[in-house]
């Protein structure tokens, strides 16, 4: 029988919430990643630091990796991760956190958002002023706004005849 390498495996934490696996994490990325909530077994708790701490691929040491969020976002927004130890979930959750939570520029906004959409993208910045309190609204539009209220992490997939590098958001 001919030798192949298995593919390595994404961190449950990182996949797509899955109704045969009785795990999953809440993350809405407006918030800080230590606000993450874990689903265990029908039971809730809030991350923890060892939890963040999982290698982000199981058998394979990923030290660089891309998450393209090509439904959402112009190509030059890609999501660059790197650890040379070894990214960790915590690892993507920071970098989606922080790439999503820049502000977007007037320009930017003039240039990717349609007249059309510009409307449900002011809707979702009321609505994330309105949650996370007043300070919010001086920060001004950022790129999650973009997202038009659609801010639940829904996991990574790995992106087909990619180096095992590549990986697009859900």
């Amino acid at each position: 029988l001919p030798h192949t390498t298995p593919l390595p495996l994404m961190h449950w934490q990182l996949l797509a919430p899955n109704p045969a696996i009785s795990k999953c994490v809440f993350f809405d990325v407006a918030f800080p990643v230590r606000q993450i909530m874990k689903h265990i077994d029908g039971k809730s708790t809030q991350i923890e630091q060892r939890d963040l701490n999982k290698s982000a691929v199981n058998g394979s040491l990923l030290t660089s990796m891309t998450i393209r969020c090509n439904q959402l976002f112009p190509s030059h927004w890609h999501i660059t991760v790197d650890n040379q130890n070894g990214i960790t979930c915590g690892d993507v959750f920071e970098a989606l956190y922080n790439a999503l939570n820049e502000p977007i520029s007037y320009a930017e906004l003039e240039r990717f958002v349609s007249e059309k959409e510009r409307i449900d993208v002011e809707n979702a910045f009321e609505r994330r002023c309105e949650e996370l309190g007043s300070s919010t609204r001086r920060e001004g539009l950022k790129r999650i706004d973009l997202l038009q209220g659609r801010r639940i992490f829904a996991g990574l997939k790995l992106c087909r005849g990619e180096k095992m590098d590549t990986w697009e958001l859900n």
